[in-house]
């Protein structure tokens, strides 16, 4: 799909040429980079899929098979085109146990039509925004009943799940930038 030039010379002057714009049309494809996305409470989180079509294709998102969802106070969305792809992004607000879910987005053109999925998962995040805090996890008791020593695993169960959180968003990120520099 582009522009082709076709120039005609036989050694006299001038040479002669012809620009052809050629069209293809084709159903559209979707490819989802990260179909399973991590997301502590009141946090926000980013979907993101990517669609190829052309003729251009109507795109949207939905939650549970249910209704499309429009942009409000809860949702984000926004999609970047350019000539036949798209980048279809859903922000999704202030996390709580309601947005935990399989997400879809849909791509429709007079060709044919396709979806791709994005389970959204709630983690911990110990001392982040939206945690609670457990207080049978103080570290302050008097007694000798090997709580210090509970306490201490406790303490490493935690420290290991937010660097496991971390280290999840920072493999999301990545991924999201290594795909789009590959493909723009």
């Amino acid at each position: 799909m582009g522009a082709y030039l076709c120039i005609a010379t036989n050694g006299v002057q001038p040479s002669v040429s012809h620009r052809i714009i050629l069209n293809v049309h084709f159903p559209p494809m979707i490819w989802v980079p990260n179909q399973l996305i991590a997301a502590s409470m009141g946090s926000d989180a980013v979907l993101i899929c990517n669609t190829e079509s052309s003729p251009k294709s109507i795109n949207y998102w939905t939650k549970d098979d249910e209704d499309a969802l429009i942009s409000n106070d809860k949702y984000e969305i926004h999609t970047v085109e350019r000539l036949y792809r798209a980048q279809m992004i859903l922000k999704i607000k202030d996390i709580s146990p309601n947005d935990f879910g399989t997400f879809k987005c849909y791509a429709r053109n007079s060709l044919g039509s396709t979806e791709g999925s994005i389970k959204l998962y709630g983690i911990h995040s110990p001392g982040g925004k939206g945690a609670r805090r457990d207080p049978t996890n103080a570290r302050s008791r008097s007694s000798n009943d090997g709580s210090d020593v509970n306490n201490d695993i406790t303490s490493g169960n935690q420290k290991q799940s937010k660097t496991m959180s971390i280290v999840v968003n920072l493999v999301n990120i990545i991924f999201n930038l290594i795909f789009v520099t590959i493909n723009y």
